[in-house]
């Protein structure tokens, strides 16, 4: 018996070995770049532009792709995205109604062609550019909602302001730069959320896997932020800091904050902590928790 399982462990090794002389053979002789010449030309993305008059609220059911929100050059909706032939690739489809913008998009398939397609898109660079989708506003205008429901993609929203934000990631990291969200309520189950600039009131952000950063942070009435694992890193605007009360806590990992700052310790065990900071003025109040990472507030 030990003798067979020897035999097959050597066939075993051997038929690795040819296989990576095989693929080295092949990459020697420009195979890979065959291969990706022929998956452009199997693979149909044809760029999409359409031009909308007044929106004034987003509605986002995608599956793969990543979709950036920024500013118009003129004073229309511009939008922007590659279409798929519904075959190796999902289908986007639009629709305006009543000042709402529908962006869909067929539901996420994979199979090996797909797959190998992808993969050599992603060598070739093709594709980030392809799987984005951008929606350009005119400069100052305001969306009453958005709804973004994404599988596998990220959101990035540059300049606006939004009444109400829910946005519910699978797996993609969330940017919100120089906007302003008057109430949100964000999750992602896997992926990290940078906040630049921007102003948050009352919104609960909910992170299964993944970090949240800010530079510059301004915050108004009650803030909830939770990483599962994952660190939570605040830089606050100095008007914020001066005016805002702080529930934080961890159960694994540290908590630090300005040393100007008078706080309060409730340590249940040696490997968590809890930090309470009240101000009587204040005008938003932070509740942070981590069960894996540290958390940090600075100004």
């Amino acid at each position: 018996m030990s003798k067979l399982r020897k035999n097959i462990f050597s066939f075993a090794i051997a038929a690795c070995l040819l296989g990576l002389g095989l693929i080295l053979v092949g990459l020697a002789s420009g195979g890979l770049q065959d291969l990706v010449r022929s998956s452009a030309a199997s693979t149909k993305m044809t760029k999409q532009e359409e031009t909308y008059d007044n929106i004034h609220s987003l509605n986002l059911e995608l599956s793969n792709r990543s979709v950036i929100i920024e500013e118009s050059p003129d004073d229309k909706v511009h939008l922007t995205y590659y279409q798929g032939d519904g075959k190796t690739t999902e289908k986007i489809s639009t629709k305006a109604e009543n000042g709402s913008l529908y962006i869909m998009e067929s539901r996420f398939f994979i199979n090996i062609n797909s797959g190998l397609r992808s993969l050599l898109s992603l060598i070739n660079g093709e594709l980030e550019r392809t799987q984005q989708i951008t929606l350009s506003l005119p400069k100052g205008r305001n969306l009453e909602q958005v709804k973004a429901n994404l599988a596998n993609g990220s959101l990035s929203i540059n300049d606006l302001t939004i009444q109400q934000l829910n946005a519910d990631l699978s797996n993609g990291s969330i940017e919100l730069s120089q906007s302003q969200i008057e109430s949100g309520n964000i999750e992602s189950a896997n992926g990290s959320i940078e906040l630049v600039q921007t102003s948050l009131t009352d919104t609960q952000i909910s992170l299964s896997n993944g970090s949240i950063t800010s530079d510059k942070l301004t915050l108004k009435g009650n803030i909830n932020m939770s990483s599962g694992n994952g660190s939570i890193a605040l830089h606050l605007t100095e008007e914020t800091y001066k005016a805002i009360s702080l529930d934080l806590q961890t159960d694994l990992g540290d908590i630090e904050v300005p040393k100007d700052m008078q706080t309060s310790h409730d340590q249940e065990d040696f490997i968590g902590d809890r930090v309470i900071h009240t101000n009587e003025q204040a005008q938003a109040k932070l509740t942070a928790r981590t069960n894996t990472g540290s958390i940090e507030i600075s100004y």
